[in-house]
């Protein structure tokens, strides 16, 4: 039972660290003007506009593929 235990912690610690060091080496860079308009956003009505969600929108409208009155 206490194998088994240690078994299972010692994998998740090293899953743990494998996910950790890939998320630092694997990291996509965005846009900080997308990630700051998105913050401004209210997150309810992004879809009305066709889009999936703000992020897309927000994308879009910096792009300069959609108009940010409409």
């Amino acid at each position: 039972m206490i194998a088994a235990v240690l078994i299972m912690t010692m994998l998740g610690a090293m899953l743990g660290i494998i996910l950790g060091v890939s998320n630092r080496l694997l990291r996509v860079e965005s846009n900080p003007l997308v990630d700051d308009l998105v913050a401004l956003l209210p997150g309810s009505n992004c879809k009305r506009r066709g889009f999936a969600g703000c992020a897309g929108a927000v994308k879009a409208i910096v792009d300069g593929s959609a108009s940010p009155t409409t």
